[in-house]
């Protein structure tokens, strides 16, 4: 009775635990969505000294994303601000393809550009750092598992072959 005791405490705390970090996904993906579309709404350009610019930048470059959703994002009245009215519409430079060295974040070139979304990215990423930590948690108590079966095993072994 006390083994299976053990077995559903540890049952209902693996439980908990892998409930506790979906709702963390969840309430942490939506303050992510909110805290992206508030910094592409604020992008002042490429060559502004604004941090949440150059923010967006870097996670349109290190992502090899565009926009929040997708790169349509920048077509909203809300986003295009930063270039001037008179300008074609166009995503920034940190939408483009490094092979592409002349892009200049034209939408006639579509393939040029990163179409996909920088919110899905990282969120992605997100997620796979939460899993490895989820991971650290539980390898370390299955090394400690691992172990004491090993040394049990040992003592077993021994006291059987010195009787």
């Amino acid at each position: 009775m006390v083994s299976l005791h053990c077995y559903e405490d540890s049952w209902l705390r693996s439980f908990a635990r892998t409930l506790l970090m979906f709702l963390g996904l969840v309430l942490w993906g939506a303050a992510l969505k909110s805290t992206m579309g508030h910094l592409f709404y604020q992008y002042n350009g490429p060559y502004s000294e604004n941090p949440g610019s150059r923010a967006v930048d870097k996670i349109q470059r290190n992502l090899q994303c565009c926009g929040v959703q997708n790169y349509t994002d920048w077509l909203m009245a809300t986003t295009v601000s930063w270039h001037l009215p008179t300008e074609k519409a166009c995503v920034p430079e940190s939408c483009c393809k490094e092979k592409y060295s002349h892009c200049r974040g034209d939408l006639c070139q579509l393939e040029q550009l990163f179409q996909e979304g920088c919110l899905r990215k990282l969120e992605d990423q997100m997620h796979f750092v939460m899993l490895a930590v989820a991971e650290s948690i539980n390898i370390p108590k299955a090394l400690v598992t691992l172990c004491t079966c090993v040394v049990l095993c040992n003592l077993m072994l021994s006291v059987y072959f010195w009787t």
